[in-house]
């Protein structure tokens, strides 16, 4: 087993010396979060990178001798990739109207008064039973599904794909517990798991694969990334753009918390989180978007996956 790790390594370390666009993106987005966080942001990034390169070899090692049982061929690769970068364009222009980033005349308007008519009903759920505490966690993934879940889904089939060239395999469960094991411990002194009772950690996890997990996964890994790959011709400069791109997905909600929109914009950028390119490689590892849903998925609702700047 030692052997073998130190094999992977050996490999990946090859790997990244031979690609210029990820190497140029640590060491860019390194420097970018030393600009944005000073020391503290780089040793954060170090740590982060080193948990990258941990979860890569994890990765690497458990697919090794498990041959992909279903890869999607693509029909019109470079008019998929288009619509799909039109499709991210407007989920990103929703995503700034609902987080009143953006206001378009009658647009915003209309999207607005749509999903506070869903709130509302969602609301009134609690008259039957369902507790009261879960029904903001209801309307969230509500939202996402009308925004960003339902779209994706549509152009899929526009397309003429079914669900399992949209990536549901189910497949790679020993690899999926042990990421979902490393998750929880990296979880344990943030004490996630003991925030609230065990039971409702459980269901709002499973509702919450609606909220992010599922819908991100679905558009970023699932879509986008093996039609770049085709376009591209090039696996790794297809992971690094796709991972910039879910990285400037989260511009709104950034503007939102009150960053600037250079700060966000610069933060897109940044490497301290490389969430991206970790479920990235988990895809293009397995081509499946299922263990990617279930980690996602499992960041902050009963674990961490990178460590956080507090």
């Amino acid at each position: 087993m030692k052997s073998k790790t130190i094999i992977t390594v050996k490999y990946l370390f090859k790997r990244l010396v031979q690609s210029p666009l990820l190497l140029g993106w640590i060491i860019v987005g390194t420097i970018i979060e030393i600009i944005h966080s000073g020391y503290h942001g780089f040793i954060i990034t170090f740590i982060n990178l080193i948990l990258l390169a941990l979860f890569t070899v994890i990765i690497k090692i458990m697919t090794n001798n498990q041959p992909i049982k279903f890869i999607p061929k693509l029909k019109h690769s470079r008019l998929e990739l288009f619509s799909g970068v039109i499709l991210l364009i407007l989920i990103f222009i929703a995503i700034s109207i609902v987080s009143k980033q953006v206001e378009i005349p009658y647009i915003s308007s209309g999207i607005l008064n749509l999903l506070t008519s869903m709130g509302d009903s969602i609301s009134k759920l609690d008259k039957i039973g369902i507790p009261e505490w879960i029904l903001p966690i209801l309307t969230n993934a509500s939202i996402v599904a009308v925004l960003m879940l339902i779209p994706t889904i549509v152009l899929f089939l526009f397309w003429g794909y079914g669900f399992r060239s949209m990536g549901f395999i189910f497949s790679n469960l020993p690899l999926t517990l042990v990421l979902l094991g490393v998750t929880i411990i990296l979880g344990l002194p943030t004490k996630i798991l003991l925030q609230q009772p065990f039971d409702k950690i459980i269901l709002t996890f499973f509702i919450s694969i609606f909220i992010n997990g599922l819908p991100e996964e679905l558009i970023m890994r699932g879509y986008l990334l093996p039609r770049l790959e085709v376009v591209l011709k090039n696996p790794i400069n297809a992971l690094v753009i796709t991972a910039i791109l879910f990285n400037m997905g989260h511009i709104p909600s950034e503007l939102a918390r009150g960053m600037s929109i250079y700060q966000a914009s610069l933060f897109s950028f940044s490497i301290v989180y490389p969430s991206g390119l970790i479920w990235g490689y988990l895809y293009l590892k397995t081509r499946s978007i299922v263990p990617g849903v279930i980690w996602h998925t499992s960041n902050a609702i009963i674990g961490v996956i990178f460590i956080g700047i507090s």
